[in-house]
């Protein structure tokens, strides 16, 4: 039987963390709310706050590109089990350099998450999380970079939890020889931005991702 919310009740977080891992898992919307015993009009309200999760054929047909795994094959980047880590001790109150030595990322790895991927409200769940990286992971992404190479090494080795001095260091290691790279690394140092996502718009600038 679903439940309405009265007005000003806050859900518990195991209530929507339920919610959040049943559509990850692929099951609609309709039946996931029926399943916690909650109306629509209240998981609906909760969706609106993931920031941007994308659902198909409305709220009733589930998350696009579902269901999603909790471990991205072959890849060394957060699964469900490490941001399931984040969110328990973010909501415990946790500094992100506790919770990354917890994980064995570098901090700047679990700050970029954390960043990226809040609601609206500024919660962190570990399924809206999951979901949200691998949406973004499908989409095609369209540089306006003189070199998405060194962009693309860039990303692959931070998500892998390189930090930024490390991917610097390496950088100069591996393109060096590269003039247009080695351009594009002058103008943007990694350093500068400490740990977001680098694109060099035109070569000359840096923007999270």
């Amino acid at each position: 039987m679903e439940v309405a919310m009265p007005s000003g009740y806050r859900a518990p977080d195991a209530l929507k963390d339920e919610f959040f891992s049943l559509l990850r898992q692929g099951v609609s919307v309709k039946e996931a709310s029926a399943r916690i015993g909650v109306w629509r009009s209240n998981t609906q309200r909760w969706l609106g706050k993931t920031g941007g999760m994308r659902m198909r054929r409305g709220v009733d047909g589930g998350v696009e590109a579902g269901p999603v795994p909790a471990v991205r094959a072959g890849s060394n980047r957060l699964n469900l089990v490490d941001r399931a880590v984040i969110m328990i001790r973010v909501r415990g109150g946790a500094r992100v350099a506790a919770i990354a030595r917890e994980i064995g990322r570098d901090r700047s790895v679990v700050w970029r998450e954390i960043r990226r991927n809040r609601g609206a409200d500024g919660s962190y769940q570990a399924d809206v999380a999951q979901i949200l990286t691998h949406q973004r992971a499908r989409r095609p992404k369209a540089f306006r970079l003189q070199n998405p190479e060194l962009v693309k090494y860039v990303e692959d080795a931070m998500d892998d939890g390189w930090s930024p001095k490390l991917v610097s260091l390496v950088l100069r290691e591996t393109f060096g020889h590269d003039e247009s790279i080695a351009e594009s690394y002058g103008r943007c140092n990694i350093l500068s931005f400490g740990g977001c996502h680098a694109e060099w718009l035109s070569g000359a600038r840096c923007a999270e991702g």
